[in-house]
């Protein structure tokens, strides 16, 4: 199995937010996406400036039998504070707080280690994956960047930053 890493990104929210609501939002669009969801890591801790929260989200989409694109997402929110603010003359429950949105994307090849397991077609991987495949991959790559970009850009749309597509 390899895997290189395609696209990176950050983006760095700050002020007042519902946390429980981006959380759904971003399960539901790497969902949308057709992604599988693995959370490896959840920790929340108690601090004097409030909450801290890191989580992490393993998010793979089988492309075919041989390539995987894998997406990791860390939040990472620090000073996580309850306030209530008014909208429309109701009283509503948010958050306040600053967040970072880690954005890494991958594309995995021979996923299923089918190619690993004798030297013969390990050499034959090789051989693939230098002259057969190159282009499919070059394609895939393309896409592994488009991915990220839109998971990136639909962040900045939930918290009405800045976008560039």
């Amino acid at each position: 199995m390899e895997q290189e890493r395609i696209a990176k990104t950050l983006v760095k929210p700050k002020g007042i937010f519902d946390w429980k609501d981006f959380y759904k939002f971003l399960y539901e669009l790497m969902q949308a996406q057709g992604y599988v969801i693995t959370e490896d890591h959840y920790n929340q801790k108690e601090t004097k400036n409030g909450k801290e929260i890191e989580v992490q989200w393993n998010c793979s989409q089988f492309i075919d039998d041989y390539t995987r694109f894998d997406v990791q997402l860390l939040l990472k929110v620090f000073g996580l504070v309850d306030v209530q603010i008014e909208r429309g003359g109701q009283k509503k429950d948010m958050n306040q707080g600053e967040i970072e949105v880690w954005i890494t994307g991958f594309i995995t090849t021979d996923y299923k280690n089918q190619w690993e397991k004798q030297p013969i077609l390990k050499f034959l991987k090789g051989v693939y994956d230098r002259y057969l495949y190159r282009s499919r991959y070059e394609e895939l790559q393309a896409k592994m960047w488009e991915h990220v970009y839109l998971i990136e850009n639909e962040v900045k749309a939930y918290f009405e930053l800045p976008r560039f597509m």
